[in-house]
């Protein structure tokens, strides 16, 4: 049935009123022959170096390597002082929020535990908030080339609404 289709199909293209002009496979043909010509011609934007050696180069990759050279080298002496600072930094952390429960006479409701139940409220807005806020800030960057556009010195033009 779908061949039988395409013959009826072709029978009407061929004897179709409008007959293609006589150049026309040419001129196709000679547009094809010059974009390929020019695509040849054209350098290629594809960096010369193996991705092995781009990715060598990478500052991730290379800041990635120093601290995995650093960790087999010294892991020990890292763990230590990676302790040290994570205690530092919760020991800083849970003395600030131990001391704004103590100013609200919060701190009857469970010591350490009333601080992480509010840490663990507290983080995860406050992370949103940020995210907010940079949502915000790049809304602002976005619209201010539009806006610049739209202000001329000391006065606004007409096309603000």
């Amino acid at each position: 049935m779908a061949v039988r289709a395409a013959r009826e199909i072709d029978a009407l293209l061929e004897t179709s009123a409008f007959a293609s002009p006589v150049a026309l496979t040419d001129h196709v043909m000679a547009r094809i022959a010059d974009a390929t010509r020019a695509k040849a011609r054209t350098p290629s934007l594809v960096s010369p170096l193996a991705w092995r050696l781009r990715a060598a180069a990478d500052p991730a990759s290379v800041l990635a390597m120093a601290v995995a050279g650093l960790l087999a080298w010294q892991g020990a002496a890292m763990l230590r002082v990676g302790t040290a600072v994570s205690g530092a930094l919760a020991s800083a952390a849970g003395g600030s929020l131990e001391g704004w429960l103590a100013r609200r006479s919060i701190a009857g409701l469970g010591g350490p535990a009333a601080s992480l139940g509010i840490a663990m409220v507290v983080i995860p807005a406050v992370a949103w908030m940020s995210w907010a806020l940079f949502r915000w800030t790049e809304r602002r960057v976005r619209l201010a080339p539009l806006i610049a556009s739209r202000v001329s010195i000391g006065t606004v033009s007409s096309t603000l609404p």
